[in-house]
């Protein structure tokens, strides 16, 4: 195994007074609050007319609000010593894995349209449903009838666009590695799912900051109101494509079904907390990808299927959050320390691999900040790609420690002032 560069990002956070921007948008905990908080006062302001919360329900939203307050207060301090001096070591192996991981992602996509294409009665009626504005809900709704193993397939392109993120911004192939990403994004979009394309921009985005010139106050405001608006206008045309939203005109209409998306994990759990009782801790739900494959091989039954039932409240929804598969397999017991643990996970985990920072460790961490941006909306702790993607960068930190001894590095690289890296203090340099 051969290695590549170690890039020194240099000194980004040192005697500086104030909060560093850079450091805050590194910690996953920070996404959390951000979201958690600015949905649920939306939530309280009855934007939409859910059902009242109960007093227990209420305590446990702030609770959590507080939760992703504290954690991030607490790692504050850690992730500005990390990042001080965050370098980040290229592989030559990570070049080819990424290629690797595009290649899988589109042979995934060509097989999840050969299924669906075969269910529709052939390509060309299946691509006449998806031009067709407002019918393409079709392919969504043939999910829940339709197997493939595309779906599955297509997470190692999500991985290979990520890599190609940190190749585009520390200029190496940026041409090829842009046309990549715009590929797999564009593509991901055949799925009817708003989440796909918003998981992409998102980890690309947090990339981008670890690895671009340092933040302030105004450039941190444009760049929030920016994802917002970008995130927004995704959702909305997405909305008008599969029939969700009848035009683009309906811009009132428009905001008011981003608030029942962006609002209605609160009235759901709370729901869930009146009328249900928990199972056992089995954690068939938290462990999911876990039990899948305890399922395949045989060894126990299917576990409880990830979507929700529809509840009426008195808006229909089954929208939940990163707090119902907790409450499901173990209560208010297993909400609290579960809370708890996995947002101490996603902060330690994501510091851990910043100090040890590699193409795919960094990939890594932008999903967990994922996980903890869309706790108000779902429980992406509980998904198949985080797994999938957490098991792939545990293996390369496992291949990589027990092949050191057979590591060579290559020569020491200089970073232009003009590149991606910003400043000519972010030097680079090899051990």
């Amino acid at each position: 195994m051969k290695s590549g560069t170690r890039l020194q990002l240099g000194r980004l956070a040192a005697r500086r007074r104030g909060v560093d921007f850079r450091v805050l948008l590194a910690i996953p905990s920070f996404y959390g609050a951000a979201t958690w908080i600015f949905w649920y006062a939306l939530y309280e302001a009855r934007v939409v007319e859910w059902q009242p919360a109960s007093l227990l329900s209420r305590l446990i939203f702030v609770s959590v609000g507080l939760l992703f307050v504290i954690a991030t207060t607490i790692s504050y301090r850690g992730f500005r010593k990390t990042l001080n001096s965050y370098a980040i070591k290229i592989y030559d192996t990570d070049l080819y894995a990424t290629y690797l991981f595009h290649l899988i992602g589109l042979v995934g996509i060509v097989v999840y349209v050969r299924d669906f294409s075969e269910f529709f009665g052939g390509l060309i009626p299946m691509m006449a449903i998806l031009a067709s504005v407002g019918e393409s809900y079709q392919i969504r709704e043939a999910a829940e009838q339709v197997t493939s193993v595309g779906f599955q397939l297509t997470y190692f392109g999500w991985f290979g666009a990520g890599l190609s993120v940190v190749f585009a911004a520390l200029g190496r192939g940026r041409g090829l590695h842009v046309a990549l990403i715009v590929v797999q994004l564009t593509l991901n979009l055949l799925f009817i799912d708003r989440t796909r394309p918003i998981w992409i921009l998102f980890t690309s985005v947090y990339i981008l900051l670890l690895l671009g010139r340092e933040i302030d106050r105004t450039k941190l405001t444009a760049l929030a109101v920016t994802g917002f608006v970008s995130s927004f206008g995704l959702f909305v045309l997405l909305g008008v494509w599969s029939g969700k939203l009848w035009n683009v005109e309906q811009l009132s209409d428009s905001f008011e079904n981003i608030s029942i998306y962006g609002t209605g994990g609160f009235a759901y759990f709370d729901h869930v907390m009146r009328v249900e009782q928990p199972d056992s801790l089995l954690m068939e739900r938290t462990l999911y990808p876990l039990y899948k494959i305890l399922a395949a091989l045989g060894l126990t039954g299917e576990p409880p299927p990830q979507v929700n039932e529809f509840y009426l409240l008195p808006v229909p929804t089954n929208v939940g959050t990163i707090l119902e598969p907790l409450y499901r397999d173990g209560g208010l017991f297993l909400v609290l320390i579960g809370m708890g643990g996995l947002v101490t996970l996603c902060n330690g985990a994501t510091r851990w691999m910043l100090a040890r920072s590699s193409a795919m460790n960094l990939y890594l961490c932008s999903n967990l900040a994922f996980i903890l941006l869309m706790g108000f909306f779902t429980p992406k702790q509980s998904s198949v790609p985080i797994w999938l993607m957490a098991a792939i960068v545990g293996a390369n930190v496992l291949v990589r420690r027990n092949a050191r001894r057979f590591v060579r590095t290559d020569n020491p690289v200089r970073l232009r002032q003009d590149s991606a890296l910003g400043s000519p203090a972010r030097r680079a340099a090899v051990r």
